[in-house]
């Protein structure tokens, strides 16, 4: 573990934390201590661990960092990353929930490009194709709406959206689009060693475009 964070850009605090605490637990309670000094977002981190175990945490981790950029006052280009980062995360938890006809509603992060109430709304009807017209709207495209296939289209539009954004040398944009494709280009080259020929699906679906 040391040798691990001796590299990484963690806070030093939470280095300390994952390195010192006795256990898993007592490391999820130090963690939600520190974070909640800048926001109760993430009240329940710890919680979340202890009856759910680490998908759990990792995703109230995850979606509180989400909404608090979002809400936050940033350079455009930042904030619609992070607006597309949130509807990500709702369309894949509706879809989920909608296709494994889960009795509970899926949890809506606040500060999407699209509207909770529409979200709502595909809810309600219980029908996956509800969501169609959200990912046209944000995509420009109906991909086939399987896990594969909605991630891959989403996550490619995103990247539809940062060249976009990148065009202009002298904006923030163009950082992000550099980092994005250097996480795509590494994403795809890990993807393509696990898989090779051994995979039997369509490996186009799991690239990102």
């Amino acid at each position: 573990m040391r040798d691990l964070l001796r590299q990484s850009l963690l806070d030093r605090r939470v280095k300390r934390m994952l390195t010192e605490s006795r256990d898993a637990h007592a490391a999820a309670r130090a963690l939600e201590t520190l974070l909640l000094c800048y926001d109760p977002l993430f009240k329940g981190l710890a919680a979340g661990y202890a009856q759910e175990g680490l998908r759990s945490f990792e995703e109230r981790l995850s979606g509180g960092f989400l909404v608090l950029r979002a809400g936050q006052k940033l350079h455009p280009a930042v904030a619609a990353f992070f607006r597309y980062l949130v509807d990500i995360r709702n369309l894949l938890s509706l879809y989920k929930h909608l296709r494994w006809k889960l009795r509970e509603a899926p949890p809506v992060l606040a500060g999407g490009k699209i509207q909770r109430g529409l979200l709502v709304q595909v809810w309600k009807g219980g029908d996956p194709s509800g969501l169609g017209p959200l990912l046209e709207r944000l995509t420009g495209s109906r991909p086939e709406l399987t896990a594969s296939g909605l991630e891959g289209a989403l996550l490619g539009g995103l990247s539809d959206l940062l060249r976009r954004q990148g065009r202009d040398p002298l904006q923030a944009g163009v950082l992000l689009d550099y980092l994005w494709r250097s996480y795509v280009q590494a994403r795809n080259r890990s993807l393509l060693q696990r898989m090779g020929d051994s995979f039997e699906g369509d490996l186009a679906e799991e690239l990102i475009r």
